[in-house]
Order: C-alpha cells, then sequence, then structure tokens
C-alpha cells in the first residue's frame, strides 16, 4: 500500500507540477487548446479500451492469460479507426490543432494499455505497481512541461505550444514502448489456467465499457465542448479546474480505486460484511474530503499570488464554486463502491448518464452567455446528482 502510494502521489504530482508550469508560462487561450486536445484524448482512451480494467476486475480472482490475450485484441479495432480519423482530420484541414491532435495518437495507446495492466493487478490483487500504471499517461503529458522549463532556466529558451508538442510526442513513444514491454511481460508470467467466467461472455460487459467512457466524460468530454463552443480562452479557465481535478483524484485513487475497491472485490459475495465495509469507511472519507478542500483552496490563492496571469484571479468566484464539486466526490466514491460490478454496473451507468447529462446541457446552454459561474453551479449540481442517486437507489445493497 505505502509503495503503491508512492508512486502514485510522485506520478500526479509531477503531472500538477506541469500543469502549473503550462498555465504559468503559456497564455490562457494556448493553455486553453492544450486542455481541450488532452481532454478529448484521455477520452478516446477510455472508449477505445471497451472498459477492459472493469471487465478483467469481474473474472477476480486471478487472471489468465487467455483473459489478457482478448483483452488486448478487443481494443485494436477502435484504437485503428481512431488513428484514421485523425489522418484524414489532418488532411482536412492542416491548421496546428489538427497536428497536435495527430501527434496525440501514442497518448491515446498508452491509456488503453494501463488500463488493461489496472485491471489485471486488481483481479491478482497486486496493488504495489497500481499507482505508477495510473500515473504513465500523466507522466506523458507532465514531462515534456519539466524539461522545457529546465531548458528556459538554463538557455532562457521560451516555452512555446509548439515545443510542448514536439517534445511531448518523443516522450510519449518511449513511455509507450515501456508500457508494451510491461504488460508483453505480464502476460509471459501469467499462467494458463481457464477462468471459470469466461472474458467474453461477462455479464454486462457494455456496461463497464459505458461506465468506464462516462467516469472519463465529467471532464474530458465538456473541457473540448469548451474549446470548440466557448473558446480558447474559456478552455483555460477550465483547465484550471481540471488541474485541481486531478489533485482530487491523487486522494481518490489512493483510497478508494487502489485500496478500497480491491477490498470491497473480495467481500462482495458476502452481502453483510461488503455493506459494513462501506460503513465503516466514512471517517477515510470525511479525512479525504477534508484534504481536497484544504489543498485545493491554498493552491489556487498562492497560484493567483504568485505565477498565474491576472486572467485567473479575475475568475475566483468560478474556482471556488467549482471546487464545491470536488468536496463532494470522495462521498460520492464511498457510495458509489458497490456499483462497480456486474450485478450493479447497469444501474452506475444510468447513475453517470444522468449526472453527465446535466454537466453537458448545461455547458451548451451556458455556452450562449460565457457565464463561468452557472457553469460551476452545474458542476456542482451534477455531482450532488449522483451523490444523491447513489444514496437513494432501490437497488443499494
Amino acid at each position: 500500500m505505502f509503495l503503491n502510494l508512492l508512486w502514485l502521489l510522485s506520478g500526479s504530482g509531477l503531472a500538477l507540477l506541469g500543469s502549473l508550469i503550462l498555465s504559468s508560462h503559456l497564455n490562457v487561450e494556448q493553455f486553453g487548446v492544450i486542455t481541450g486536445l488532452f481532454s478529448l484524448t484521455t477520452l478516446l482512451s477510455a472508449i477505445c479500451s471497451r472498459g477492459q480494467q472493469g471487465v478483467i476486475l469481474s473474472l477476480s480472482p486471478g487472471v489468465s492469460k487467455s483473459t489478457i490475450k482478448l483483452a488486448t485484441l478487443k481494443v485494436f479495432p477502435l484504437l485503428f479507426l481512431c488513428t484514421l480519423i485523425f489522418l484524414i482530420n489532418y488532411k482536412l484541414d492542416r491548421s496546428a490543432k489538427s497536428l497536435f491532435l495527430l501527434s496525440l495518437i501514442p497518448f491515446i495507446t498508452i491509456g488503453i494499455f494501463t488500463q488493461i495492466l489496472l485491471g489485471i493487478n486488481q483481479a491478482n490483487n497486486k496493488l504495489t505497481f497500481l499507482g505508477l500504471y495510473q500515473s504513465l499517461p500523466s507522466l506523458a503529458r507532465s514531462i515534456p512541461a519539466l524539461l522545457l522549463l529546465t531548458t528556459f532556466f538554463y538557455s532562457g529558451k521560451i516555452i512555446t505550444i509548439e515545443n510542448y508538442f514536439a517534445l511531448n510526442l518523443a516522450t510519449t513513444l518511449l513511455i509507450l514502448i515501456c508500457t508494451i514491454f510491461i504488460l508483453v511481460r505480464t502476460y509471459n508470467r501469467t499462467s494458463d489456467y481457464d477462468s471459470p467466467i469466461k472474458a467474453s461472455k461477462v455479464k454486462g460487459e457494455s456496461y463497464f465499457w459505458a461506465t468506464s467512457v462516462l467516469s472519463s466524460s465529467y471532464v474530458s468530454l465538456i473541457a473540448p465542448i469548451i474549446l470548440f463552443m466557448w473558446g480558447e480562452f474559456s478552455a483555460g479557465i477550465f483547465g484550471i479546474y481540471i488541474l485541481f481535478w486531478n489533485v482530487t483524484n491523487i486522494a481518490i485513487s489512493a483510497i478508494y480505486n487502489n485500496y478500497l475497491l480491491p477490498k470491497y472485490a473480495k467481500l462482495r459475495n458476502d452481502p453483510i460484511e461488503a455493506q459494513q465495509y462501506v460503513q465503516d469507511n466514512l471517517k477515510a472519507t470525511i479525512a479525504t474530503a477534508s484534504f481536497i478542500a484544504i489543498t485545493c483552496i491554498a493552491l489556487f490563492y498562492i497560484c493567483t499570488a504568485l505565477i498565474w496571469p491576472a486572467e485567473y484571479r479575475e475568475h475566483q468566484t468560478f474556482f471556488l464554486l467549482a471546487l464545491t464539486s470536488l468536496v463532494i466526490r470522495p462521498f460520492s466514491a464511498r457510495l458509489g463502491l458497490p456499483y462497480n460490478f456486474s450485478e450493479l454496473i447497469k444501474t452506475k451507468t444510468k447513475i453517470q448518464i444522468t449526472s453527465l447529462f446535466v454537466l453537458v446541457a448545461g455547458s451548451m446552454i451556458f455556452s450562449l452567455t460565457k457565464n463561468h459561474n452557472l457553469l460551476a453551479m452545474t458542476i456542482v449540481l451534477s455531482e450532488l446528482v449522483v451523490l444523491f442517486l447513489y444514496a437513494h437507489n432501490k437497488k443499494r445493497p
């Protein structure tokens, strides 16, 4: 648990530092382009992965070679289609944005293979490297920013968006090679036994896919909508919220995804013990929410005072309102533990769709006024919808 947490904190910390570098050295519009394009490719990673992390976890305890092979084969058709679409888009529109988007194909691939590795390790209850695997996409995005900052200090070379994407491509390819090596090595070390549940016949597999996409969509879908409907400036403002959202994910992933969820997976066949386990985690939830609130508020005021352009400070109300949704997330994650498995995954998908509908509808409607505070209230409302439906759903154990 400690080593896993150390990996996660290190990777997430570097990702946070990379975002801070970009938001302070680029103008708001350029940061908005980076936010929108990376959010779009993160969403596409979730779509192309077809929910294989959840599918593999549902086969626990244990994973066979056939499961890994089938999970890997399932993701390639959509990855190929995504690559083809990006190529056609660049042929039709030879803009800088189209070229930047095309260069992010390896980033999408890392996200897909990472989901498979996470599912394998969670199913085997091997928690040591979960944090490292989760951090791989973040490292691919943040390392170029750190290298550019180093160059800036030593040579005075200004950080540009073109240099960032060029260096990002080189870094991503290197991390992708390492990820493929780890996946092949994991496959070779896995036994050949037949799982009692065939990976091709997992109950509700489409819902694992849907919930994987929907979990990413809270920011990954909204950021491109804001980029293309609100404009690059608003996408940059929303990018700072995503920065705080990533801080929240450090805590959520460390406590819930990497520790509580695998433990619950082992207890879920005993309803009484499973329910007691969820109830006993209230203190951890309160501590996590407190950490998120204190960290995000302190980080906001430090950054606006020291490194961020004045435009971010002028949208203080938006940030403070939106941060409320992040404090709610640990409570939603706690109540949502039982909804991550076959018997309730359909219910979780419906709840996520409802919440996402509120968020998407609000972001599109308020694009007419470009009122950022109304957008923040929509973000909070969508998180409250999740919390309420998790708590009051009739199928909740």
